[in-house]
């Protein structure tokens, strides 16, 4: 008896599904989906964003990071020749001032 109820709920439901027609989309239903996607995507963007992606400005600036690396590093390496210098020299001045003899481990 069960079964025949559940066999007769199943053919009303199917025969609900006949009845069903085809749902009509308005013809400007996608144009109206694509300009709320732009606008939300325009306001999104940033304008540094917009500059980076641009392939020459992107290499401009790659290659600005570049030279201004190399020409610290060489800045550095000169600078540190200078400094070993000036440190011998302030050191010798410092011990001349003060009267301290310094000996190395070799003298005797």
């Amino acid at each position: 008896m069960q079964n025949r109820n559940i066999e007769e709920e199943i053919e009303n439901t199917l025969s609900s599904l006949d009845s069903l027609e085809r749902v009509e989309v308005p013809n400007v239903f996608y144009a109206n989906i694509m300009a709320k996607m732009s606008r939300k995507k325009k306001i999104e963007t940033f304008p540094l964003m917009v500059l980076l992606t641009r392939p020459a400005l992107s290499i401009a600036a790659l290659f600005i990071t570049a030279v201004l690396n190399i020409y610290m590093i060489v800045k550095v390496q000169d600078n540190s020749s200078y400094v070993e210098n000036t440190n011998d020299a302030s050191m010798q001045a410092f011990a001349k001032e003060y009267g301290i003899e310094s000996y190395s481990a070799y003298d005797k």
